[in-house]
Formats: structure tokens, sequence, C-alpha cells
């Protein structure tokens, strides 16, 4: 009978991580003393245009959560996913990731409110207050649906594969978005179709230097029902410029297991050591050759 992993060793172990994990927390505390602090960390249109010019908001804001209890539920996702997405990627390709989900999601969002307040003439979009983990967990998401896709996940309704996991979290942000208001439904859409955009065309691997995850599996679609798969390509085969799916040449190694890609790095150190057993052969071989060349002249 197998021991089965501590908690501890499930933890990432990476020091920026848990540096990220303790901003996570601390924000949350240093504005319940004061509460205008949230001003200067949180993003809306008004604080962030003039006549105030927040512009670090937009930096800010995604990792600003304003209860304690979703700063403690986004340290315990950043803690537990992170260590997947070490083992399949590096420390710095996790950083590198954080940031251009919650940065891409901060510009995107400001986008879309500016371009509607511009167009409806709403003053009250303006007051609307963005800011939260949620980005950043919906684009954690995505790339454990990519890593292991059928990986089964115990929730508290039930288990579900890793492939379903953000279809789920949108629906939940966005009922929660009905019910409250719809800021923290835009922030986990956009964390999660930047997460996808970026890992699908421009993610570069390192072990072949190639760049995104063009495989069927992880196409835009497969973020759907699959009842409506067929539909969705009867209209995309009629719209140019719209993502395509590809199994032929399409690389797949975004999607490898851990199993996977620890048996790589394994075979690519005996490919390696047995390079260099050869080198040495050769050079004994050489060394006799020069030898017996030096017996026979004598």
């Amino acid at each position: 009978m197998q021991n089965e992993p501590s908690l501890s060793s499930r933890i990432t172990t990476s020091q920026p991580i848990r540096a990220l994990a303790l901003i996570l927390v601390g924000l949350p505390i240093i504005t319940m003393s004061n509460e205008n602090m949230q001003n200067y960390l949180s993003f809306s249109l008004n604080t962030f245009l003039s006549p105030n010019y927040y512009l670090w908001t937009i930096f800010t804001a995604p990792f600003y959560e304003p209860s304690i209890i979703g700063a403690i539920f986004s340290v315990l996702a950043l803690l537990f996913l992170s260590k997947t997405f070490e083992q399949s990627w590096s420390p710095r390709e996790l950083i590198r990731f954080i940031l251009i989900v919650s940065i891409g999601t901060s510009f995107s969002t400001f986008l879309l409110v500016w371009v509607l307040s511009f167009f409806l003439g709403s003053s009250s979009l303006g007051l609307v207050v963005f800011s939260g983990f949620s980005c950043v967990i919906g684009g954690f998401l995505v790339a454990f649906k990519q890593i292991l896709p059928e990986k089964e996940v115990s929730l508290i309704c039930g288990k579900l594969r890793a492939k379903n996991l953000p279809a789920v979290y949108l629906l939940i942000s966005l009922l929660f978005g009905l019910i409250d208001n719809m800021s923290g439904f835009v922030y986990s859409f956009f964390g999660v179709l930047i997460a996808w955009i970026y890992l699908r065309h421009f993610q570069k691997h390192e072990i072949d230097g190639t760049r995104g995850d063009r495989s069927a599996e992880f196409s835009l679609k497969s973020f759907l029902p699959e009842g409506i798969h067929s539909s969705i390509d009867n209209v995309s085969d009629k719209i140019p410029f719209v993502d395509k799916n590809s199994n032929q040449g399409g690389n797949k190694l975004g999607r490898a297991t851990l199993e996977e890609l620890q048996n790589l790095n394994r075979s690519n150190q005996l490919f390696d050591e047995e390079q260099n057993d050869e080198f040495l052969l050769e050079d004994f071989d050489f060394e006799n050759q020069i030898n017996n060349n030096e017996s026979k002249k004598d």
C-alpha cells in the first residue's frame, strides 16, 4: 500500500509564490483598518482616469481581494495549483503566466468599460469597482485543463474532470454576478480567455522550442459542451480567421502529463550519459592506436 503524499509536499516551495500569497492575505487586512485604501488598490474607470489618475491600480487590482474569505480561497488555490505548474513548466514561466493573465485582464477590463461607457453614455459604469484574484484562478484552471485534462477532481458537488473546470468556474461566477454584480464574472472571464490565448498561441516550450498548443483537445470549442461542437464547426467553417482544430502537426507538448515530462527528462539525461560514454571510448581507442603505432616504430 503506497503512502499518500503529505500536505506539505503538495504545496509549492517557490519563494516568489509564497510572497505573493502573503500579499493576497495582507492587503485585505490593511484595508480593514482604512477603507479609503480600497480606492488605491482596486480598479475603476473614474479613479483610473482624470482627475485622479490612479494608473497603478491596473496592476494592483488583480492581487487585491476585498474580503478575507476570498483572500484565503485565493491563497489555497495559488499554493496547491502552483506545484503542478512548476513541475510542468518552471518557476519563472509560472510567474510570467500569472503576470500575463493578471495584467492582461486589467487592460481588457479597462478597454471594455471605457468602450461601453463611451458608446452607452453611462457614467455609472465608471463607478463599478474591479478587483480580485479570480482572473488568475480562472487562468490556473485553463492550464490545469491543458496539462491534466482527464484528471478527476473531487468537489462539494461531486467529481469533475479537469477539462470541465473552466466552464463550471465561469458558470458559478456568472451566477454570483447575477445575484450581486458582474465585476467578478468579468475578471474571471478575461482570466480564462487570456490564459487560453497565451497557452494556445504564445507559450514557449523549453524542451523543443515550439510555441503554443494547437491540439484539437485544447481548441476554443473544447471549453463548451460537447453536444454543440458540431454546430460550432459548421459555423466556424464559414467564418475566416477563427480558431481551427488541427490534429496534424499540432503541438501537443503543452498537454503532456507530468509523468510524460519526467520520463522525457530522464531519457534526455540517459542519452547525454550514453553520448559521454561513447566519447570516452573513442578517446580510449585513439590513445591505444597511438601507443600501438609508437611501439611498431620502435
